[in-house]
């Protein structure tokens, strides 16, 4: 998916879950993509799940930019850009340490 595709379910979909539960299922999905894209491509290496995750990361960045630009963000304060790394790092340690640190 797009980051805009992501912004549009976050947008849209789950409007009865609160902005931050929907912040987290966004990133869910984006690491769940990581593995569709690691099949498609047969990507079997560490490097090339790497190589992936930096991609999503860069997705991540778009996809906060528009969430950043949309209430209550505008106003209340924004998601920092580094929010998906985050959110990695806290709920993957191990995965975290091998994408980030190698």
């Amino acid at each position: 998916m797009k980051a805009k595709d992501y912004f549009s379910q976050f947008l849209n979909e789950n409007q009865a879950e609160i902005v931050e539960w929907r912040l987290v299922n966004a990133f869910r999905q984006m690491v769940l993509e990581v593995e569709q894209i690691a099949k498609m491509r047969s990507a079997k290496t560490d490097s090339a799940l790497i190589a992936i995750f930096k991609e999503i990361e860069i997705k991540s960045h778009s996809f906060i930019r528009m969430i950043n630009e949309t209430e209550p963000f505008k106003s209340e304060g924004t998601v920092k850009y580094d929010a998906f790394k985050l959110f990695v790092e806290q709920t993957s340690p191990g995965l975290f340490a091998v994408v980030w640190r190698s």
